[in-house]
């Protein structure tokens, strides 16, 4: 049997950065980058995953607005130039081992080293850490459980000032699903997060969330799949929030949703899944900004011609994002991805995403009787991958992005252009 387990990210999206962001010391332009082996065009064989596999990086990244400034508003404190050009030296290293029958144990880590050359007050090493137990008992019941960890730097995008302000994420995590009989899985699972700020620079510092997941699926032999999916997440900031200088704001929701969940498998050519659900968000203190509505999160990969392919993704949800605050956006954004690789050692990459952020939970809104935030992100990234020599990477991006908002000098505009070389033994 195959291996079946469930999604382990449902409260960790709670969280988690939303896909436009652009992070200047982020170089996932080129780390997203597609290679010819990593099985994602038939022309190419995958390559199988070695027990033990320990990788090295350098890399460079110039960008022309590095704290995402509007065209009209002032240098902040302590800044000279909006561009800046960041260095990146980084390692890493993978695990998988047997353990007894057919246990196994997972596990990654990395760490990278970021020096600004001119807001060396930014010079941060950010890491991520990651545990997993792949269990498996008889044919039918199988599941995961582990324990993640990353630090890294705010979304200077959202700051909008040099500050070096860094954000660690935990992340925690067990589920199981048990095949009943050929066509159905019952699955559940629950998760932890919490991520908090080193610098008390805006409203949020800490945030929790703890979810149960349960679910049910029609599965076909060919992996085609259908079912019906439950979560409840409870989560808070045990700092509360403060609001027009005196009024201190209680952030504890609880999130409940209803999904249909799906998973498509048209041979090699298309495959996909989605989940069209109702999505009811409540707050303990000021229900006024309470959420109920549709979400969506759909995602689907085409592979018309052994060498090409398109990826598409299409969502809406509320989350909680530490970067921009302790109440939630409404994120809604679709992308596209284009890939192409002439040879096996050599491809090109394409991705352009465009997001509406809403921010709906936002108490000055009850209080205050402030405008909605309300903002779209724009962003097109190129790149090129070239592997000269078997496990030596070369690749090379651009990076341009726009914001537009409704308030004042929010609106941003930016271009980068990086570098990075791998070499994986």
């Amino acid at each position: 049997m195959k291996r079946t387990t469930i999604n382990a990210a449902a409260a960790v999206a709670l969280l988690a950065p939303a896909a436009a962001f652009a992070q200047s010391t982020n170089f996932q332009t080129i780390d997203t980058i597609p290679w010819p082996d990593s099985g994602r065009f038939p022309a190419y064989t995958g390559e199988a995953l070695r027990p033990t596999e320990v990788w090295v990086q350098g890399g460079l990244l110039h960008d022309n607005n590095v704290l995402r400034l509007s065209s009209g508003a002032p240098n902040p404190t302590g800044i000279t130039s909006r561009s800046e050009t960041i260095g990146r030296l980084g390692a890493g290293i993978r695990h998988e081992q047997l353990v007894a029958g057919r246990q196994r144990l997972r596990f990654e880590a990395r760490g990278d080293q970021y020096v600004f050359d001119k807001n060396s007050g930014l010079d941060h090493f950010s890491y991520g850490l990651r545990g997993e137990w792949l269990w498996e008992l008889t044919n039918d019941l199988s599941g995961a459980a582990g324990y993640e960890r990353r630090k890294r730097l705010v979304d200077l995008a959202q700051l909008q000032r040099p500050v070096k302000d860094m954000i660690t994420e935990d992340h925690a995590y067990a589920n199981g699903a048990y095949r009943l009989g050929p066509s159905v899985r019952l699955r559940g699972g629950l998760d932890w997060t919490k991520a908090r700020r080193s610098e008390a620079v805006t409203q949020a510092d800490d945030i929790r969330a703890t979810s149960a997941i349960g679910g049910v699926d029609y599965v076909t032999a060919l992996g085609n799949a259908i079912g019906l999916e439950g979560r409840r997440t409870q989560g808070n900031a045990p700092v509360a929030q403060v609001v027009g200088g005196t009024t201190l704001v209680d952030n504890q929701f609880v999130e409940k949703e209803v999904a249909v969940v799906a998973t498509l498998v048209a041979g090699t050519d298309v495959t996909g899944t989605g989940r069209l659900g109702r999505t009811n968000r409540t707050h303990t203190q000021f229900p006024a900004r309470n959420f109920s509505g549709t979400t969506w999160q759909g995602t689907l990969g085409w592979t018309p011609l052994p060498k090409t392919g398109f990826d598409f993704t299409l969502y809406r949800a509320p989350r909680s994002i530490i970067d921009i605050a302790a109440s939630y956006v409404i994120v809604s954004g679709a992308s596209f991805g284009p890939r192409w690789a002439p040879t096996e050692k050599l491809v090109f990459y394409a991705l352009y995403v465009r997001e509406r952020q809403q921010f709906a939970g936002d108490p000055n809104i009850v209080l205050l009787g402030a405008p909605e935030r309300d903002e779209t992100i724009r962003t097109l990234r190129l790149a090129v991958g070239w592997e000269p020599k078997r496990f030596i990477e070369v690749a090379a991006g651009i990076d341009h992005g726009i914001r537009t908002s409704n308030t004042l000098f929010r609106d941003y505009d930016y271009n980068a252009v990086m570098a990075n070389v791998r070499y994986r033994f």
